[in-house]
Formats: C-alpha cells, sequence, structure tokens
C-alpha cells in the first residue's frame, strides 16, 4: 500500500512539473520601445493612444501565444527575438460594433499573401484587399470579423455597417462608369494590343485617399491582372510585391493611374506608398 502511495505521489509531481515546464508566464513588455520602427506608422485617428499601445501588446503576446502552442522551443526563441512592439501597428480604426472595435493590425516583418479575399458574412459578400479580415478586439484577443459574427459577437447590421466602409458597392453606379471608361482609356493606351471586353472590368474593392477626390481601386479584366512581373516593383524606395500591385490603380480627375505612374506624378506621396506596401500589397525584402 505504501509502495502505491509513494508511485502516486510521484506521478503527481512529474505531472505538476510538465504543467510547470509548459505554462509561459506572460510576455514582459518592460525592455519594448513602444515607438513605431517604420517611417510613417502611427496611431490610427479615433482611438485612445493608451488604448492603441494596449492592442499592439496584447496582438503581439497573442502571436506569441500562438507559436508556443503550435511549433518546438526553438521555433519558438527564433520567432521571440524578431518580433518587437515597434513593428506593430494599428493600421486603421473601422468603428466600434456591438460594444467592441473593429480594426486592421499589422506587423510589418510578417509576409502579406497579397491576394484578394472574397468572404461571404451575414448574407454580404466582401472582397478583402490584400487577403487579410479586419478583427474584432475582444477580451485583449484579436478575432476576425467572420469567426467574430459566427460567434455572436458583432451582428448582421454590424457586418453590413463595415461592408459599407470597405466595399465598392456604396460607389455611385454613375461614378463606376466613369471609372471603367477611364480604365478603358488606360488599357488602350498602356496596352493596345490586348484583346478584352468593357463588360469584364470589375472593380472589387476601393480605398478612398485622406485628401482629394483620389481613389484607389483593386481593378482587374476578368478577374486577371493586366500584367504582373515576377520581380519586386520599387516606388519611392520601397520595393513592392508585383502580383497584387498589378490589379491595384489610382482614379483621380477622370483618369486611372498605375500606383507607380501615380507616385511620377506627385498625386500620392512616398508614405502613402509605405502604406500601400505595409497594409494592402506587401513588401519584398
Amino acid at each position: 500500500m505504501k509502495k502505491c502511495l509513494c508511485l502516486l505521489l510521484a506521478l503527481i509531481f512529474i505531472l505538476a512539473a510538465c504543467g510547470t515546464e509548459s505554462a509561459r508566464p506572460p510576455y514582459d513588455f518592460s525592455n519594448e520601445d513602444t515607438s513605431y520602427a517604420g517611417e510613417y506608422m502611427s496611431d490610427p485617428e479615433g482611438l485612445d493612444p493608451s488604448l492603441v499601445l494596449q492592442m499592439r501588446k496584447d496582438y503581439m503576446q497573442q502571436q506569441l501565444d500562438w507559436y508556443w502552442e503550435h511549433y518546438d522551443n526553438e521555433a519558438y526563441k527564433h520567432y521571440e527575438e524578431i518580433i518587437h512592439l515597434k513593428d506593430i501597428c494599428v493600421g486603421s480604426y473601422l468603428g466600434t460594433y456591438s460594444g467592441y472595435e473593429v480594426v486592421y493590425i499589422a506587423w510589418s516583418k510578417r509576409v502579406v499573401n497579397g491576394a484578394e479575399n472574397y468572404e461571404e458574412i451575414a448574407g454580404y459578400g466582401i472582397t478583402f484587399g490584400g487577403g487579410d479580415l479586419p478583427h474584432v478586439y475582444r477580451n485583449s484577443k484579436f478575432i476576425d470579423i467572420k469567426e467574430a459574427f459566427e460567434a455572436g459577437y458583432i451582428s448582421g447590421e454590424d457586418i453590413g455597417a463595415i461592408k459599407k466602409i470597405i466595399s465598392p458597392n456604396i460607389l455611385d453606379p454613375a461614378d463606376i462608369l466613369l471609372i471603367k471608361d477611364a480604365f478603358c482609356d488606360y488599357i488602350l493606351s498602356e496596352y493596345p494590343n490586348k484583346e478584352w471586353e468593357k463588360d469584364s472590368i470589375s472593380i472589387s474593392r476601393y480605398i478612398k485617399m485622406r485628401y482629394g477626390d483620389a481613389i484607389m481601386l483593386y481593378m482587374s479584366i476578368g478577374n486577371n491582372p493586366l500584367e504582373a512581373g515576377d520581380s519586386a516593383v520599387e516606388i519611392a524606395g520601397y520595393k513592392l510585391r508585383p502580383e497584387p500591385l498589378a490589379i491595384l490603380y489610382l482614379y483621380k480627375d477622370s483618369k486611372v493611374y498605375s500606383i507607380a505612374d501615380a507616385y511620377e506624378a506627385e498625386l500620392i506621396t512616398k508614405e502613402d506608398v509605405y502604406n500601400i506596401g505595409m497594409y494592402e500589397v506587401g513588401f519584398v525584402r
């Protein structure tokens, strides 16, 4: 009996030791630089700076927790060495819905897939440029809006309001026709030998620039880009991924421009190009 009791105590001790080894205390942020590493990274409008800082910390903690759960100790240590608070930015704030903030959040060293992502959520078809969905910030965790809706944290009405912010469907139909006409002129000028039909031109997403009446649009012919090279496209000193950049254009004053041409024409700034790389198409490193 005594021998069995000793074995039982030994087993409990081993299990407790294993539990202690696998449990990891929260990351110590005391040595982290709370400023931004990127030249144009900044807090979004509409959120208190203290909340934004907490969001950045919570996002970094969530990434570390995920790596801890899915990778071995060596891989985790490598990840812990390369992720830093200064590289994490709340890119934009889309509003508060059902009591929760909805944001785009980014880590500048993470690889952006660049592809557009079409999702049906609450009966709404929404195309997300850059592939990423915005996230709901709930109880110090980030959940993409599709998962948040399915879990009942936000409503279908909330999804409809979010769609109006990021979808081209709120463009006036007459404006869409003007944009497509301008895109036809652009194709004829840049690709005179390309076969295409006006009806096949699609606008999957648009982003209003923060000044003037310029609009940045994801446009394609039959869901295909006009041309995408294999090498990085360098604009304003930044190397951008060519595939997603091939469907991104600027519309201003009844004319369509490639992003490179828009920068050369001084219609967008170096900061705009940085933000395009950071939040839309991704950088080539």
